[in-house]
């Protein structure tokens, strides 16, 4: 076994110690016609996690935690057509904010980590390391959110999905191989992530099943991943590829993957 699959195989399986959670859930409020939200935080390995819970008056039986990059060109979506669309039909929607992105930038840190994506060649050591802990830090955070919902939420989670974005969908790779539960996944945009070196996150899909997840690429980008793109896509079934275009997610993708999360 070399030295990166070992690592990657480390990251995959990689097991965090108890710790106690501390959710705090602030008020209710409106979100839109037919639509509840409440702000969310709690900590994980020292560090703030925060995030928005999107529900309707009824109980809610499935828990789809969306996790969007705030990366430039990263696709979009709009969380107030997912809310309208999916709450109604029992999603309870849990939005949460990657480390190092959005309300949780470092001045320092956000700047040099995600400047490495833009340089060629492999990484430093140095950044091997901070990517490597990123990602234990991103799934740490992700299990954790399991941990603490529904709280004060009307609730029933019979079934958990995981909807991710660029570099939140390279995130989430390593959380649903870790999950002890069964995660359905919609990995968008992980031909955007173009990280090299041991930890590179993408090659986990071979510790998922087939059956398990899809992954989404926009037909109007050059791929980031040259030749290794091919040697990606033989890991996704045919019908398990959503091909999209422009810079968000339209309501029909949306339903392609609602329809895959609860249908297959």
């Amino acid at each position: 076994m070399t030295n990166k699959e070992y690592e990657l195989e480390d990251l995959l399986k990689h097991s965090f110690a108890e710790e106690g959670r501390c959710p705090v859930f602030k008020e209710e409020k409106i979100f839109s016609e037919d639509v509840l939200s409440r702000e969310f935080e709690f900590n994980s390995h020292g560090a703030r996690v925060e995030g928005e819970l999107y529900y309707a008056p009824q109980t809610s039986t499935q828990l789809i935690i969306i996790c969007k990059s705030h990366l430039k060109n990263s696709c979009d979506f709009k969380i107030e057509a997912i809310a309208k669309a999916w709450t109604k039909r029992g999603a309870l929607l849990a939005r949460v904010e990657l480390p190092l992105q959005g309300r949780r930038e470092n001045p320092k840190l956000t700047e040099h980590l995600f400047g490495t994506l833009k340089r060629n060649g492999e990484l430093s050591t140095l950044d091997q390391s901070l990517w490597r802990d990123y990602f234990q830090q991103a799934q740490a955070e992700l299990s954790g959110l399991i941990e603490i919902l529904p709280g004060p939420i009307n609730a029933d989670i019979q079934k958990v999905n995981f909807l991710g974005f660029d570099l939140g969908a390279a995130c989430g790779i390593g959380f649903c191989s870790n999950s002890n539960q069964h995660i359905q996944a919609a990995f968008i945009g992980l031909d955007e992530v173009a990280l090299k070196g041991p930890s590179y996150p993408i090659e986990g899909l071979r510790a998922l099943t087939s059956d398990s997840f899809m992954v989404g690429h926009n037909k109007d980008r050059d791929s980031v991943f040259e030749n290794n793109y091919g040697s990606l896509m033989k890991l996704v079934d045919d019908d398990k590829i959503l091909i999209y275009s422009g810079d968000s997610l339209s309501l029909e993708n949306l339903d392609t993957i609602w329809n895959f999360f609860n249908f297959s």
